[in-house]
């Protein structure tokens, strides 16, 4: 799978065992603040979370509608240089990615 090709530190919270399939995402919030993770999602309740709690937890949102796998695939390929300096050392805590056939940052929030 590319996600984890491009991305090798990925982890798919149906894959952790402290979590998995159906977690509530204040579970999954609370996770990747102590595990200092960033939080890749469609969701927008994250976004949510990001607006009402403290950080460490970074946001990526995408903003894709209803799109195959390879889609987002691509936008995160396309998009590895400004999604990997966002995780390692930016200031920021929220990135927003968007378009259904090119993918542009949309949004950038600070921590």
């Amino acid at each position: 799978m590319l996600l984890f090709d491009e991305f090798p530190k990925t982890q798919a919270v149906v894959k952790i065992d402290t979590l998995g399939g159906g977690t509530a995402d204040a579970r999954v919030w609370e996770y990747a603040k102590i595990n200092d993770l960033t939080l890749g999602t469609k969701d927008k309740d994250f976004v949510d979370y990001w607006k009402r709690f403290e950080p460490p937890a970074k946001v990526i949102k995408l903003d894709t509608g209803n799109c195959r796998v390879a889609h987002i695939e691509n936008m995160l390929k396309i998009n590895r240089r400004e999604i990997v300096g966002f995780i390692s050392g930016s200031n920021s805590c929220f990135i927003q990615f968007g378009g259904v056939l090119v993918s542009s940052v949309i949004g950038f929030g600070r921590c």
